[in-house]
């Protein structure tokens, strides 16, 4: 209980909790006394199964970025990278990128940010590599 008196809002269950209480209110339709009350149970039954979708949509989302995490790329395909940039861009390459990572950050694509973020630091790093006069692979 909150100190206001009400309940606290629980976080969002799991698809098997939703696909439960769906099955749950099928197995009460189908002893229901009255054909109202039967028909009133199955749509409930039915609001759950959608939530139920919902849940597993969110949980296959969330599986599918924790793939595609940004440290997930290694620092070899960041390297490779940086150094195709400098080659496409090579007095402004690092601008590019930080250009790249800001654009991603102003749509909302954490995801590409960090990679380009990455990317932008590889690049600045090279460059002080190159400028000290150290041989680069």
């Amino acid at each position: 209980m909150s100190v206001g008196g009400g309940m606290e809002q629980e976080g969002p269950k799991n698809a098997n909790y939703y696909w439960e209480q769906a099955a749950r209110l099928m197995a009460r339709a189908d002893l229901a006394p009255t054909s109202d009350l039967r028909q009133v149970l199955l749509r409930l039954a039915q609001r759950w199964e959608r939530l139920a979708i919902k849940a597993a949509t969110a949980e296959q989302t969330l599986q599918t970025v924790a793939q595609a995490s940004p440290k997930n790329i290694t620092d070899l395909e960041v390297y490779r990278a940086a150094s195709q940039l400098i080659r496409l861009f090579p007095g402004d390459a690092d601008a590019e990128a930080a250009r790249r990572s800001r654009r991603a950050y102003d749509l909302g694509d954490m995801l590409n940010f960090i990679r380009w973020a990455r990317i932008a630091r590889a690049v600045i790093a090279r460059g002080r590599t190159i400028s000290h006069g150290h041989a680069v692979n």
